[in-house]
């Protein structure tokens, strides 16, 4: 029965090491003050350290249960999008005082009046 930590590749290592049949804790770091607040930083003691608490009582491990493989690529699929959506917001933000201030100076008309008649999609494709 092994245990760990969560991290950025716990959903993916949890789920093989249960593919091959172990039974895997997954352990919420604030739970294990011995090891969270420990002075003594080591990789090979820290693993002792989970592995005897989880056979004590996984429980005061305070097992953390990842979402499944297909919810893992769902919610990648809308972090990326939002990313996306946010660089897109972030350059029109930006671009378009520029490309406003450019369309009003090259419309002036007679008599210094404005004769802007594009649309903001417009100004966007310019």
């Amino acid at each position: 029965m092994p245990g760990a930590s969560p991290g950025c590749h716990s959903p993916w290592v949890s789920r093989q090491l249960q593919g091959f049949g172990y039974e895997v804790i997954v352990a919420k770091p604030r739970n294990v003050r011995l090891i969270a607040e420990s002075t003594r930083k080591d990789d090979r003691l820290d693993a002792r350290t989970l592995a005897r608490l989880a056979r004590i009582d996984p429980n005061l491990l305070g097992p953390v249960r990842h979402r499944g493989a297909e919810a893992q690529a769902h919610l990648a699929v809308l972090r990326a999008r939002h990313a996306l959506v946010k660089a897109r917001t972030l350059l029109v933000v930006e671009a378009l005082p520029i490309i406003v201030h450019d369309a009003l100076t090259s419309k002036v008309g007679r008599l210094g009046r404005v004769q802007l008649r594009v649309t903001r999609h417009e100004l966007l494709l310019q």
